[in-house]
């Protein structure tokens, strides 16, 4: 053997020219290997080992199709807000279940049943410590960025759930048989991971664009609010009777008493009826709100000349023509609203050093019956004669 060729197997026995490791030929599956054994063994006094290790790429709509909805799904939280999960199937479940009440597996197949909160709570500390011995295995490998930091977080009812629960980004999927207390029972951990963790951003205003997108989507939401003018009560039979240019009788309260309901029937405010350049509006009332807010483009009356609109959250279906003609008289009677600067400041006025008058005493004045109390003509809107107008009914 000449003195080049013993080179070569010395170099070859020193693994030279040998594909640099990922600190020092530790894996992810190699980690879960000894994390696995070791969490089970520190926290339960149980041995299990866990076999053929299968790693993984998925995207989140991929997960939901592969993970098992009748299995215990345990959400993780990470840095960053990163979110993944741990799913054990209930021979996995059983057997710590098992271990821990009656101190032994039972050598017999589990009974398929939905997870609980117990389950729940009775594995966390073991996954806990799970995911603790595994960052520990790769904290001086490259797969520390995202390996690092994932703990219990809760647990998740349904793959429903999960799927709003996880972000669009590409993941890892660990598939971990497990063989349970010698073979007594053999189960499945499945843990989900990003595959490349969520960065912090570079700045408090940059996160690529997530928040100011969420911003906008919220922002373009719309939400219906009606106004609901004054609510009749009638029977079926008077509704049944009902003909074209019957009237409905309002009080003329109901101006100044609109209420605004959200779509769950809530009431969410309270406004004024009133008009804006032709239109239906409200006002709506409270101490920090002075704005006029227009109804919805269905709601708006026609300008003179143009047809009427196909339906109106005031206006009764098939609105007969004798009311639809009173709708413009029904609109000159109520006030113009404009800015909320359109109203004139009161001045101010000093009372320092001004003492009240005195009152004296006052002879008792007469009770006057009410049918003989004078009634005066009052120049307000709340008092003014109100024309027709066609508005919901409620059906009692």
């Amino acid at each position: 053997m000449t003195e080049q060729t013993e080179h070569s197997t010395l170099q070859r026995k020193a693994g030279t020219g040998r594909a640099p490791s990922d600190g020092a030929g530790m894996t992810a599956a190699k980690a879960f290997r000894l994390a696995v054994s070791k969490a089970a063994e520190v926290e339960l006094g149980l041995a299990v080992r866990a076999q053929t290790i299968k790693e993984e790429h998925v995207t989140q709509a991929q997960i939901l199709d592969m993970l098992d909805g009748e299995a215990l799904m345990l959400m993780l939280e990470g840095p960053h807000d990163a979110r993944g999960v741990a799913v054990l199937d209930i021979q996995a479940v059983s057997a710590l279940i098992e271990v821990q009440t009656l101190g032994n597996v039972l050598a017999t197949e589990a009974v398929a049943r939905r997870p609980t909160r117990i389950d729940s709570a009775m594995c966390e500390a073991l996954v806990d410590r799970v995911l603790k011995e595994f960052e520990g295995h790769l904290a001086d490998t490259s797969a520390a960025d995202w390996a690092m930091g994932f703990r219990f977080f809760k647990q998740t009812p349904s793959l429903r759930l999960l799927g709003l629960a996880l972000v669009d980004v590409p993941y890892r999927l660990f598939h971990l048989p497990l063989d349970l207390a010698d073979g007594a029972k053999h189960g499945m951990l499945q843990i989900v991971m990003p595959a490349q963790g969520m960065r912090q951003p570079d700045s408090a205003g940059d996160d690529s664009g997530w928040t100011q997108a969420m911003k906008h989507v919220v922002g373009d939401s719309h939400v219906g609010i009606t106004g609901v003018l004054h609510r009749l009560q009638k029977t079926v039979s008077e509704v049944q009777a009902m003909a074209v240019g019957d009237l409905l009788n309002v009080p003329q309260s109901a101006i100044t008493s609109v209420t605004m309901e959200g779509s769950d029937g809530c009431v969410v405010g309270h406004a004024r009826l009133g008009q804006q350049n032709g239109f239906r509006a409200l006002r709506v009332s409270g101490a920090d709100t002075g704005l006029a807010m227009m109804i919805d483009q269905s709601m708006n009356l026609p300008e003179p000349g143009l047809p009427a609109p196909e339906s109106s959250a005031l206006d009764v279906p098939n609105t007969p023509p004798d009311m639809e003609m009173a709708m413009p008289a029904a609109m000159d009677a109520l006030p113009e609203i404009g800015d909320a600067t359109d109203a004139p400041a009161l001045p101010a006025v000093d009372m320092e050093g001004v003492e009240p008058a005195p009152m004296g005493d006052l002879p008792d004045l007469p009770m006057m019956p009410m049918d003989a109390a004078p009634m005066e003509e009052v120049d307000d809107l709340e008092m003014a004669p109100m024309a027709a107008m066609p508005m919901d009914t409620e059906i009692a």
